[in-house]
């Protein structure tokens, strides 16, 4: 082969390619962000003696073919320095195996005996065929064919040592192993019998390339057998889009995180190895993937139902098979969904799995949730609420129509008429009107509650604006979440959307929890301030239901207490209960607070709420919930009219 003017002795144009492959896997490994385990250290210690041991097979050729005439010592030193690498590089490989193959990261004494093994029988092996002549430590193909031949035997060494471990291993590394294996063995068995191609580099370049693509930079834990969460949401998609039936579980092991402080990292680690390599043991079709510390995610496709259930059994069956370890117990939380219509993307499959789960106890037991039609139809329904609530918060339309103003009149006793009204929210999702305790609490979790109260003062304003041209009230209230008054700029807001509006301030109040205070009390105080000098009046909601705190309630500027209904009806059957309800609405009278109660639905909760002193009574007694549009036939007229 001619090289620039030069005749090659050998064709070693495999070995260029070979550096060139290890050069750029070294650059890959320093300038990008592979998963770092002690396996990689190994890893990456091979692929840098790979490339010294590349060069040395180019630089020996290169004695030969160009230097013909150099001293005999340098190719000799060439040659010994090779020996040595080669050396280097079988033990670094045949420890990378073992790592992949066994729970333990550090070297077993096995490991350790069997590199010190193959070194001596490597030289000794040399010494004897430099003597007898077999061996040119000047000659680059004869040194190749003397370590392709001991490559290829400790290669079935290592079949015969580390295989006994394969079924202790994650399905991914033996699959690895068995690729490997007949590869390495055909190349060195190849490179013995040639005469002319030195290409011993692909021995080691394929496998540490495949490795480190295959346990560093994708996805997959070399002992677990998992894929992150990354492969997760791909094959999560891949099924979903798919037409074949599927399962999927989600199992979450709560001890774990707190096993790895208990226990220390060896203990959690050897419990995760077993559980996925059970698992994985079950069918082939079956993947594992980690979502987390203690969260894994397994799935399947399945045949049909019987299929399902039988893998089900068995995946549960591997893992009630690790509860114990230790002087601890483990148990799992894990939910199980199978194809839906309807589930057609990955936020909707994570938002049933989250909807799922709730429906797991608190009980320190293992459990699997099987999501059942009567389930999903649930799920469903909150994702229309969802969906809706998201549409709400993104559009920030003031006027949207899905947004329904409800409002129920609240009669005075002084006056025995109705003078205020409670503004009541409710949802409209397709066909269906949704009531507060439906879509509240899931408001606030995407953040739209700001955009509801926003649209509901709107129209409270519309209302009250239609109300002043020809009744007489006192005002309206709106409820306000806590979360909102949390915001220090929250009455600038509101403020702007009433001075719009054009109406008198006075008739419009707004209603909050004490336990919307919290943490937050002076940020919710500064708001409350704000707005009372702006005319603004302020009711607590609520009261009674908790803990109250009296010197924070009369500190606060509210001008009604709305008692709440758990205590009147508590009152009318307990001395003690009936007692402090008397006691707390004289005490709140006496600091200028009016007094009101909340479902009164009977005369007999009348009477009790008269006599015991309340100013206004709201309940269905009185008046039902309507929309607010109906409130003119309640409020009276004004008397000029």
């Amino acid at each position: 082969m001619k090289f620039g003017g030069f005749v090659m002795k050998y064709v070693i144009i495999t070995e260029y390619a070979c550096t060139l492959i290890a050069g750029l896997l070294l650059f890959f490994m320093l300038y990008t962000k592979p998963r770092k385990t002690f396996a990689y250290t190994i890893l990456f210690a091979a692929d840098i003696t790979s490339l010294c041991v590349s060069l040395l097979t180019i630089l020996q050729t290169a004695w030969q073919s160009f230097m013909p005439h150099t001293s005999p010592a340098i190719p000799a030193l060439t040659g010994g320095l090779f020996m040595l690498g080669y050396l280097v590089l079988a033990g670094l490989i045949y420890a990378y195996m073992s790592t992949l193959t066994s729970n333990d990261q550090f070297f077993h004494k096995s490991t350790i005996l069997t590199v010190n093994l193959f070194g001596v029988v490597l030289y000794i092996s040399a010494l004897a065929a430099y003597l007898t002549g077999r061996l040119d430590v000047r000659d680059a193909l004869s040194m190749t064919h003397f370590v392709a031949t001991l490559g290829a035997l400790a290669t079935l060494w290592t079949v015969f040592v580390i295989g006994r471990r394969m079924k202790h291993t994650s399905r991914i590394v033996r699959l690895s192993f068995f690729v490997f294996v007949p590869l390495e063995l055909l190349i060195l068995v190849s490179q013995a019998f040639s005469d002319q191609w030195i290409f011993l580099g692909l021995s080691y370049a394929i496998p540490l390339t495949l490795f480190y693509i295959l346990f560093h930079s994708n996805p997959y834990n070399e002992m677990t057998g998992t894929m992150n969460v990354d492969s997760l949401n791909t094959a999560l998609s891949r099924l979903i889009k798919g037409k074949r039936d599927y399962m999927i579980m989600i199992a979450e092991f709560p001890q774990l995180r707190k096993q790895y402080y208990l226990n220390g990292e060896e203990t959690i680690r050897n419990v995760m190895i077993d559980v996925c390599q059970r698992v994985e043991r079950v069918a082939p079709t079956i993947h594992i993937y980690r979502m987390n510390d203690n969260t894994f995610a397994l799935t399947s496709v399945v045949a049909n139902e019987a299929d399902r259930k039988e893998k089900l059994d068995a995946v549960i069956d591997a893992m009630e098979g690790i509860n114990n370890f230790g002087r601890y117990q483990s148990y799992y939380k894990a939910v199980m969904i199978r194809r839906f219509k309807g589930v057609d993307n990955l936020l909707r499959l994570y938002a049933l799995w989250s909807f799922s789960r709730e429906r797991l106890s608190l009980e320190r037991r293992s459990e699997c949730f099987v999501v059942t039609n009567s389930v999903f139809e649930k799920f469903m329904g909150q994702q229309k609420i969802r969906e809706t609530l998201e549409e709400i918060r993104d559009r920030k339309d003031i006027n949207d129509p899905r947004v329904l103003c409800y409002a129920q009149p609240i009669y005075s006793v002084r006056t025995e008429s109705f003078r205020t009204a409670e503004s009541l929210m409710r949802l409209q999702v397709g066909d269906k009107v949704v009531q507060p305790n439906e879509f509240i609490s899931l408001a606030e979790q995407i953040g739209a509650i700001h955009d509801l109260t926003r649209i509901m003062l709107h129209k409270v304003c519309a209302a009250v604006k239609a109300l002043e041209k020809g009744h007489d009230f006192d005002g309206i209230t709106i409820n306000c979440s806590a979360l909102e008054f949390m915001d220090r700029n929250l009455h600038a807001d509101l403020l702007s959307i009433l001075d719009e509006s054009g109406i008198d301030h006075k008739h419009v109040r707004f209603e909050i929890t004490e336990s919307s205070m919290g943490d937050q009390y002076d940020a919710v105080l500064y708001n409350m301030e704000k707005m009372n000098d702006a005319g603004i009046m302020f009711y607590l909601d609520d009261f009674g239901t908790g803990y109250s705190n009296l010197e924070r309630i009369l500190t606060c500027p509210f001008e009604t207490i709305k008692f709440d209904k758990s205590m009147l009806y508590k009152g009318m059957t307990d001395k003690a209960m009936d007692s402090i309800v008397t006691t707390m609405v004289d005490v709140l009278k006496e600091s200028d607070k009016v007094m009101l109660v909340e479902g009164v639905e009977t005369e007999e909760q009348s009477e009790y709420s008269i006599n015991r002193g309340f100013d206004f009574i709201q309940g269905f007694k009185y008046a039902k919930p309507q929309p607010i549009e109906k409130l003119e036939g309640y409020f009276p007229k004004r008397e000029n009219q």
